[in-house]
Parts: C-alpha cells; sequence; structure tokens
C-alpha cells in the first residue's frame, strides 16, 4: 500500500501535465506592406483594403488582418490618415485563446500620435478587456493597442484607428505598423501589415 500512492501520485501528476499542455502549433506568419504617396493636404479618399492571412496547423486555423486605408484630410495642422480594421481568427481543435489584441505603432521619429475610436469597436465571441488594460492611444514610437477575451474558437473584431502626423512638412516617410496577436502560447501567432507614406511632395525631407 506505501508503494501504491507514490505511483497514483506520480499518474495523477502525469495525467494533469498531460491534460494540461500547451498545443503543438505551427504558425505561418502573414505579413504585407503598402506604400502611398500623398501629394497634398486636401480630402484625399483612398479606399485600399490590404490583407495579411497567417496559417495555423496547415490551415486548421487562421488569423486574416484586413485593413481598409480609408484616406487623408486636415486637422488643424495635422494630416489624419483613417483606416477600418478588420480581424477574424480561428484555433485550432477548439482551443479557446487566452488573449487577442490589435496594435499599431508609428515606426519613426516622428511628431504623431496614433488612436483607436473605440466608439466604432464590434466584437465577435470577445469580451473586451477594461479600458485600464488597454492602451487606446499615445504618441510616437510607443504602442497604442486594444484587445480582449476570445469566448470560442472562432472570433473577430472591428475597429478604426486615425493617425495624426503634426511633422509631414518635416520628414519624408512615415511608417504605421499594425498588428493582430493571438495571446497566451509560447509560438507567437500574428498578423502584420505596414503602411509607408510618403510626404515629401508636402515638403518632406530626406530625415
Amino acid at each position: 500500500m506505501v508503494c501504491v500512492i507514490p505511483v497514483v501520485i506520480l499518474l495523477l501528476t502525469g495525467s494533469y501535465f498531460y491534460l494540461n499542455r500547451e498545443p503543438e502549433l505551427q504558425v505561418r506568419e502573414g505579413y504585407a506592406e503598402f506604400r502611398y504617396s500623398i501629394n497634398n493636404t486636401t480630402n484625399n479618399k483612398i479606399d485600399k483594403n490590404i490583407s495579411a492571412f497567417t496559417v495555423i496547423n496547415e490551415g486548421e486555423g487562421y488569423i486574416n488582418l484586413t485593413v481598409n486605408l480609408i484616406g487623408s484630410s486636415p486637422v488643424g495642422d495635422c494630416l489624419e490618415i483613417s483606416f477600418y480594421i478588420t480581424v477574424k481568427g480561428s484555433m485550432p481543435s477548439n482551443i479557446v485563446p487566452s488573449g487577442f489584441r490589435i496594435e499599431a505603432q508609428e515606426m519613426e521619429n516622428s511628431s504623431s500620435t496614433v488612436d483607436f475610436d473605440e466608439s466604432y469597436n464590434e466584437y465577435t465571441n470577445v469580451t473586451p478587456w477594461p479600458s485600464e488594460k488597454n492602451r487606446p492611444g499615445t504618441w510616437a514610437p510607443y504602442t497604442a493597442y486594444i484587445g480582449g477575451t476570445p469566448r470560442k474558437c472562432d472570433f473577430g473584431m472591428v475597429t478604426h484607428i486615425s493617425w495624426r502626423i503634426m511633422d509631414f512638412a518635416v520628414l519624408k516617410t512615415h511608417t504605421l505598423k499594425i498588428r493582430a496577436e493571438i495571446l497566451g502560447f509560447s509560438t507567437s501567432i500574428v498578423s502584420t501589415i505596414v503602411f509607408v507614406v510618403d510626404t515629401s511632395a508636402l515638403g518632406g525631407d530626406e530625415k
């Protein structure tokens, strides 16, 4: 009986770690880049959809990040560029992730801000994070982000971003990186789209 108890404990411990082990995930990360020149500071309708599709376990799961570059317009002394973001995610084997996040970051040393307009937010099978867990707006080069906790293996989110560039007549190039990331795994699960905007026609320098 004395020998049986340690064996039972070992079996129970082994079963616990087996049942709670992290699933094996193979990820082929989606990446896209779009370049655009802005030639004037009046209202410019662009309406361009760019997508990045990340494949999980040979297509059993995915992240589909689609960004609609709406256009640019003058706002005070700033040049504002607007985006709609749509993310659809699906995990294999009915796995429900512990978190999900959309990020936006100006990559240059620029006087610019990135802001999520949360009045546009729509969630599908996602419980939004409380406000203190988000950073919906920030100055470059910091990262703005919002997120939530998926309730099912299939989930999605829609949001809107305003990118306001103050020094468009000083710097020639501005770069915005937008990422959608599934959280809770040691394997990185990310889709990325990078927008490179040339403002040299507005007086932008070579840096």
